[in-house]
């Protein structure tokens, strides 16, 4: 699998299954293309996306065990 030198930009779905450690919803191919992309380069997420995270939580439907503003970073 071929891994490149730009960085990877992830949606918010994608964010929060990864920071949740959400099992079963990457296949392994998947999962090993993050993987890969993660070692090469650090995976970003777009400034929309933190601003989802909050209206997210805010709207309750997301749950996190810390303020909104200490998950993102």
């Amino acid at each position: 699998m071929r891994v490149t030198d730009k960085p990877l930009l992830l949606d918010t779905h994608i964010w929060i299954w990864l920071s949740f450690g959400t099992p079963g919803v990457f296949n392994p191919a998947m999962q090993k293309r993050l993987d890969l992309s993660n070692r090469a380069n650090p995976l970003h997420v777009s400034f929309i996306s933190a601003w989802e995270v909050v209206m997210l939580s805010v709207k309750g439907r997301l749950n996190l065990d810390m303020p909104t503003q200490a998950w993102i970073e």
